[in-house]
């Protein structure tokens, strides 16, 4: 399983803060006496063609915010941005990670070399895997680019980019502070200090700090979960060691730690039979049968529990504001990131090279059952407890003593770690001549290693493990290499055909060489470790042509057309319980968009895109036998989008945003894990006593096979795996067809020098699918839409301020995503929501 921490900030707050964004969003934050919105029409520089350009210059879809216009819209890290950014979804994932959608394109697989459709950069550096350090603290600026990259950014992510760039050090002396308390307990500081240390040095030092007691009681233990203890330091050293030259080093850090859900909820309607554990009809708050489950099976065998027996009858299930887990969960992640930039200019030349360092390592502990078994063993050990294992790298558990602790009933635990390291090198010659050509060219490298060891314990797979003498007495999925080198070379032309027409075009080349050794282990040791290696290389590019008609007084126009061509590499699937191919495809995508971008009497911006994208082989995946399986499909997706700011008067600003999206998968077959036999009459789902994983029997092999009991040893009995179901013309998950947004401050002088604002944003989407399978309703989340607001006063300087702030006003229950549980987990679904109703006091000063 692939374990990534979320982003800082995100183990506080989750997903749902809402910001409403546009881009017309302030690019300085320099005090200004003058009583302004944040929302007025500014000018606002952007790096989506790798240098600065003004926002309204470039021909792509980007929407980009300021530091002022971050905080105006409660906009605090990367997981805030689905509710920022049209057609831009976010949602929490099962094994600690994240995934960020554009489009409808994402993180839609799992597992070691699997590649991100979104990618993340810090400071111009891509980040392989993500990164803690989208946390928005001391930033110049947060743009997010929509649609495939084919060649200037991350490599060749096929959905978009994030780009964070933060504040590097100026000339001047300054410093700010703030403090912040509301519910939940939450605390926090952020604070900045900038020092110009010579005419040609400055540094800047900045850190935030964040603890929140979490919204969710564990009955169990009495505490509250769902919370973390977050701080991150960042330190910048710029040197200009002359006017052509600047020098920029910069270095984050980043510890979190916490009790975190792995979920904030869990459904499922109880299948009484237990061949499935949670049956496909519907969803509501309840716990699978544990028949269904490996633990429930290994169980049985081992003569703890009667045959059907389920001791989880009468367990509280989980429901949203409570669960009753054996013990609290725990979440800890540590981070650094560092980047080198040097630029150097030389007659219409500028040269740039960045250099990029990277680590993570972390780790998650959670209850994987979400509840306390209430039905006790039958005492076939002394005492009727169970010794049951605590995670063990030499994969003997309790055989050698090595115990978690010893128990009367069914009681398990989960554990995920991972680190990884990278380096990156870029470098990049760009001109800025006089006449008619321009171009841009680099170089890319990059190194990346990551480790991964994910385990799930039970007290009835001990007790199988100390019956039988058989190691591990666990289930575990050991990676210890994970390793990616990339290359690419890139370039692009830019051609002014006339005063008014420029053409754009682009290619880049890319190698990707991956590597990965790892295996599943159960009672199965000694057993090898499966190593497998990956070489994919690809051609990617665009072409555009962008038509500026001649200037009036009153509008300023850019219309573009444009061609992309994006490439993710392809990965490995997991080996050892389940026979699937060792590696899934590469995905490619062709895009087709058209855009136009606005000005209008300097007081408002109105931009357009419409695009088609048509995929070959995109990668989505699903569990299997406790395996991620990757499986490619081609899909095409039809959207657009338009984004709208205006400044009425000196006080009022409104800003409103509107994104549309239609998904359709092509021609393409698969099992549904949900149900194995596909909706089809005469078939009836086998559990398989052997793994706790599905098959499936006619109503005939069912009675002359299996004696008329849908449990039997699949392979032995020669049954199908499963009935595929068409999945043409269904959507892709996690794309709602509507997001739409408004947001409005006003914002005046009030009692001399002080200033009085008020601001409120809505955000809402449509429903959509959590699975590509469509099943209505269970696959189906719910449309919801979420309010904030604050109200501040400050000096018109901006030397102080004290405001009250408050997300998610309404206490929607806003499902971000979903997963389900493997069979042999019982088909559990695992609900990812947005944060609960949190209101803040804010109290801080600039000098």
């Amino acid at each position: 399983m692939n374990w990534k921490t979320n982003s800082a900030r995100a183990l506080v707050v989750s997903a749902g803060l809402l910001a409403v964004g546009q881009a017309t969003a302030h690019a300085q934050s320099a005090p200004d006496a003058q009583a302004t919105v944040s929302g007025a029409v500014n000018e606002i520089v952007v790096t989506a063609q790798r240098r600065e350009q003004s926002i309204q210059d470039v021909p792509i879809a980007v929407t980009a915010f300021g530091d002022e216009a971050l905080d105006a819209r409660q906009v605090d890290n990367a997981a805030d941005l689905q509710l920022v950014v049209p057609n831009f979804s976010y949602t929490s994932t099962n094994f600690g990670g994240v995934n960020y959608t554009i489009r409808g394109i994402g993180a839609s697989v799992l597992g070691d070399g699997a590649d991100t459709g979104v990618a993340l950069h810090y400071n111009g550096a891509f980040l392989q895997g993500g990164g803690n350090s989208s946390l928005y603290y001391d930033v110049e600026a947060v743009e997010v680019l929509r649609g495939p990259q084919g060649t200037l950014f991350g490599r060749n992510a096929t959905g978009g980019a994030v780009n964070l760039r933060t504040r590097k050090p100026r000339p001047t002396f300054e410093g700010s502070v703030e403090g912040r308390v509301g519910n939940f307990d939450t605390r926090g500081v952020e604070a900045m200090l900038n020092v110009p240390v010579t005419r040609s040095l400055a540094v800047r030092a900045a850190l935030v700090t964040e603890q929140y007691d979490g919204d969710i009681d564990n009955l169990t233990t009495g505490n509250r979960i769902n919370g973390a203890d977050v701080f991150s330091a960042r330190g910048s050293v710029r040197w200009t060691p002359s006017n052509l030259t600047t020098v920029d080093l910069t270095a984050t850090f980043l510890r979190a730690d916490g009790d975190g859900m792995q979920a904030e909820r869990r459904e499922c309607r109880r299948d009484p039979i237990g061949n499935l554990g949670c049956l496909p009809s519907g969803l509501g708050p309840g716990l699978p049968n544990y028949t269904s489950t490996l633990a429930g099976l290994v169980a049985t065998g081992a003569g703890l529990v009667e045959e059907g027996e389920d001791p989880f009858i009468g367990s509280i299930a989980p429901r949203g504001d409570a669960v009753a887990l054996d013990f609290d969960p725990e979440v800890y992640t540590k981070e650094w990131i560092a980047t080198l930039e040097i630029e150097h200019k030389f007659g219409p030349m500028t040269f740039n090279a960045l250099t990029a360092w990277a680590t993570q390592n972390g780790h998650y502990v959670t209850d994987p059952d979400f509840a306390v078994a209430l039905g006790r063993f039958a005492p076939v050990f002394p005492g009727g407890v169970v010794p049951t294992s605590r995670p063990d790298p030499d994969n003997l558990g309790s055989l050698a003593g090595r115990i978690s602790g010893s128990f009367d009933r069914p009681w398990s635990l989960e554990r995920g770690s991972g680190k990884s390291r990278q380096w990156l090198q870029e470098v990049r010659l760009a001109s800025n001549f006089d006449g008619p050509f321009d171009f841009l060219v680099g170089a890319f490298y990059l190194d990346y290693d990551r480790q991964e060891d994910f385990f799930q314990i039970a007290s009835s797979l001990d007790a199988a493990g100390l019956i039988l003498e058989a190691a591990p007495p666990f289930f575990r999925l050991e990676t210890p290499v994970a390793d990616l080198k990339s290359y690419a070379v890139f370039g692009e032309a830019y051609v002014d055909v006339t005063d008014t027409v420029r053409l754009t075009g682009g290619l880049r080349w890319t190698r990707d060489k991956k590597r990965q050794v790892n295996r599943n282990l159960l009672f199965s040791l000694p057993q090898p470790f499966d190593s497998n290696r990956l070489t994919k290389e690809a051609v990617t590019g665009r072409a555009v042509v962008e038509w500026r008609p001649a200037a009036a007084s009153s509008l300023d126009l850019l219309t573009y057309a444009s061609y992309s061509r994006g490439y993710k590499g392809g990965g490995f699937n997991p080996q050892g319980t389940v026979a699937v191919s060792k590696t899934f495809e590469p995905e490619y995508v062709n895009s087709v968009e058209v855009g136009a971008k606005s000005v209008l009497f300097d007081a408002v911006t109105a931009n357009f895109a419409a695009f088609r994208y048509d995929y070959d082989g995109l990668q989505v995946s699903k569990i299997v036998n406790r395996s991620s399986i990757n499986e490619n499909i081609d899909a095409t997706i039809v959207g657009a989008e338009f984004e709208l700011g205006a400044r009425i008067g000196d006080s009022l600003s409104v800003d409103v945003s509107a994104g549309h999206l239609a998904t359709e998968i092509g021609n393409a077959t698969s099992i549904d894990p949900r149900d194995p036999t596909g909706g089809r009459r005469g078939f009836i789902a086998v559990k398989d006593t052997t793994s706790g994983g599905n098959c499936v029997a006619t109503t005939a092999q069912l009675f002359r096979l299996l004696d008329g009991v849908p449990f039997g040893d699949c392979a032995a009995l020669g049954l199908s795996s499963g009935n595929a179901v068409s999945l043409k013309g269904r959507e892709l998950p996690n794309a709602p067809e509507w997001t739409l947004r408004f947001g409005a401050e006003y914002a005046r002088g009030i009692a001399g020098d002080l200033q009085f604002s008020v601001r409120a944003d809505y955000s809402w989407r449509s429903d959509f699918w959590g699975r590509i399978y469509n099943r209505d309703p269970i696959d189906r989340i719910e449309s919801w839409g979420i309010l904030d607001a604050r109200v501040q006063v400050e000096r018109a300087d901006k030397r102080w301020f004290a405001r009250v702030e408050g997300s998610n006003l309404l206490d929607e229950d806003a499902v971000t995503g979903m997963y389900v549980a493997d069979a042999s987990a019982g088909l559990a679904t695992n609900l990812f929501v947005a944060p609960r109703r949190r209101v803040a006091l804010v109290v801080g000063g600039r000098f």
